[in-house]
């Protein structure tokens, strides 16, 4: 009996789109909230580091130089932001649709992995899973966390390079306005619905 692709679709044709999610937590205003994506799944590969490594210009620049990573952000003003509510569960759907609707390789994914930096609360992962399942962007949406991208030295811990991505991003979009012009990060930046 034969089979045509389209009767039959093997288990490594599924594409997963990586979205990784970091703030800038500065404790000020904008909050920068920052989402980054890739197909590429060495890009969730974590790796042992000894401190924290923030990307420069030039590295992020490079990075985001391969077709198969985009990026989107939004500036969080206060009051924007549901008091008590996680910052990157309240932007990911908005940030999650813009990076869907930007990217035309990004239109077959299969399946969304989420990536946090932080804990997620009980019931965070699926009010996130629901609302962005109600886009009907795709079939399976997974959202995990990781331990927070520690502030300074504590020994070896394991981190992915996306969220490693997502945090110099955030961090450089918060400190450098030049920056922003540099990468027209305006044509990126959403605007978060309340």
């Amino acid at each position: 009996m034969k089979f045509s692709g389209k009767e039959m679709k093997r288990d490594d044709d599924n594409r997963t789109l990586y979205i990784g999610l970091d703030e800038s937590n500065h404790g000020r205003w904008p909050e920068i909230i920052v989402s980054v994506s890739s197909l590429n799944k060495t890009d969730v590969n974590v790796s042992k580091i000894d401190r924290r490594e923030r990307m420069n210009e030039e590295e992020i620049t490079r990075f985001f130089n391969n077709q198969r990573r985009n990026w989107a952000y939004t500036k969080a003003e206060r009051g924007q932001l549901t008091k008590g509510k996680n910052p990157l569960v309240e932007a990911a759907p908005y940030l999650v649709d813009k990076l869907l609707s930007t990217k035309r390789e990004y239109a077959s994914v299969d399946s969304i992995d989420l990536l946090f930096d932080g804990e997620l609360k009980f019931g965070d992962s699926d009010e996130l899973v629901y609302r962005i399942r109600r886009m009907k962007r795709a079939r399976r949406i997974i959202a995990m966390s990781y331990e927070c991208y520690p502030k300074s030295t504590k020994g070896a811990y394991n981190y992915p390079r996306i969220l490693v991505t997502a945090d110099s991003l955030a961090h450089l979009l918060f400190r450098k306005h030049s920056f922003i012009e540099k990468i027209g990060a305006d044509s990126r930046m959403i605007k978060l619905k309340r």
